[in-house]
């Protein structure tokens, strides 16, 4: 499965729902800055998806995988 997550918003956005519908997984950690990558750049990209996709990706939460009193923590974190 791919796991990178790069494209348009909506690109980012249906390739995050993807992963999620794969894994069941509804947690990440999005880097926006690469390399040499300009400040600037990397920060318009960030609020770019700040705007486009967390508000739909926001909405996902009404699904019921995503209801934390039904969440437990994996074993590693549980002790």
């Amino acid at each position: 499965m791919e796991l990178q997550v790069y494209g348009t918003p909506r690109q980012c956005y249906d390739r995050i729902k993807h992963i999620y519908e794969q894994s069941q997984c509804c947690a990440s950690v999005n880097a926006f800055k690469f390399g040499g990558m300009p400040f600037d750049e990397a920060q318009a990209s960030m609020r770019l998806f700040a705007k486009e996709v967390m508000p739909k990706l926001r909405k996902l939460g009404d699904d019921p995988l995503f209801d934390t009193e039904e969440a437990t923590a994996p074993a590693f974190m549980a002790a």
